[in-house]
C-alpha cells in the first residue's frame, strides 16, 4: 500500500532517511513448511510531490518514475530545507501490479488551469468508477483502463476532472464526488474503508483528508501499517501513538472534523 504525507505549512516533514525506508522496506512470510518467501511491502513504484509556498501560492507537482527516485529524493529535500514556507502532499506508490509503473500512473497530478492536486490510498471498485462517471463507460472500458493506469487515474482523470467547475477554493467538485462515494451512493463499495484515505491540496496550501490519517509531528501519514513495520525494525525516528490515528472528513487542516 502506497505511504501520503500532507504537511500543511506548520507541519515538519521527515528527515530523508525515513522517506528512504518507506521507499524499500520490505518483509516475509514464513510458512509451515519452513519456506520464507520475500516480498516488497515498500513504495518503489513512482513518487510525486504537490506542493505551494507562502512566497507565489502557485500550485506545482512533480512525478518521477522508480528509476528517478534521486531526483524525487533532490527535489524533496529542497522542499524540506525551506519547509517552514511550504505546504505539500507526498505520495509514494506502491502499484497494483507489474504492468502500470509509469509516469502517468504516478500521482499527484495537477491539471493546467485547475487549483487543485491529490494522492490516494487504496482501491476503488469498478462498479464505483463507472457509475461515478455517470456511466460515460462501460465495465470493460473502465477494467481495461484501471488495467492499464490504476484506479486512482481513472478517478482523476475520467471523474473530478470532467467535472471541475473552476472554483476551488471550497473543493465543492472533490468533495462532492467523494461523498457521493463515501455514502455508498454508487456501486457496491464503501468508499472510505479503512484502507482509502485522500489528501487534497490546492494554491492556497489549504489541505483536506479523507479517510484514516496518522498525525506525527504536524504531518498526516496514511499508511500506519507502514510504521509500524519500521518501528519494529527499529528504523522509525518516533514513538508511535495509536491515538494519533484518527478519521478525518474534508474540512480545512486546522479545523479538522474527526469521525471516529
Amino acid at each position: 500500500m502506497c505511504q501520503i504525507i500532507a504537511k500543511p505549512f506548520d507541519g515538519s516533514l521527515p528527515e530523508v532517511s525515513l522517506l528512504k525506508e518507506f521507499m524499500r522496506i520490505k518483509s516475509s512470510i514464513k510458512y509451515p513448511n519452513g519456506d520464507i518467501d520475500g516480498y516488497d511491502d515498500g513504495c518503489p513504484d513512482g513518487f510525486s510531490i504537490a506542493w505551494t509556498t507562502k512566497e507565489d501560492l502557485i500550485l506545482k507537482a512533480a512525478q518521477y518514475i522508480p528509476a528517478d527516485g534521486a531526483s524525487f529524493i533532490k527535489q524533496y529535500d529542497l522542499l524540506r530545507n525551506k519547509q517552514n514556507d511550504v505546504s505539500c502532499i507526498v505520495h509514494l506508490r506502491h502499484a497494483p501490479s507489474s504492468k502500470n509503473k509509469s509516469l502517468e500512473t504516478c500521482h499527484c497530478w495537477k491539471e493546467d488551469g485547475l487549483d487543485v492536486s491529490y494522492a490516494m490510498n487504496g482501491t476503488i471498485s469498478v462498479d464505483d468508477l463507472r457509475n461515478a462517471s455517470d456511466k460515460h463507460y462501460n465495465s470493460q472500458e473502465v477494467c481495461r483502463l484501471v488495467e492499464y493506469y490504476s484506479d486512482a487515474w481513472f478517478f482523476f482523470k475520467k471523474i473530478l476532472v470532467n467535472n471541475f467547475n473552476g472554483d476551488w477554493d471550497q473543493f465543492g467538485t472533490v468533495e462532492k464526488k467523494i461523498e457521493e462515494c463515501k455514502h455508498n451512493k454508487y456501486g457496491s463499495s464503501e468508499f472510505f474503508s479503512r484502507c482509502n484515505r485522500v489528501a487534497v491540496i490546492n494554491s492556497k496550501g489549504v489541505i483536506r483528508q479523507y479517510g484514516q490519517f496518522y498525525l506525527q509531528d504536524g504531518c498526516f501519514y496514511s499508511n500506519y501499517k507502514l510504521l509500524q513495520q519500521l518501528e519494529d525494525k527499529k528504523k522509525l525516528p518516533f514513538n508511535l501513538n495509536q491515538s494519533n490515528v484518527q478519521s478525518y472528513y474534508g474540512l480545512d487542516i486546522d479545523e479538522q472534523h474527526i469521525f471516529v
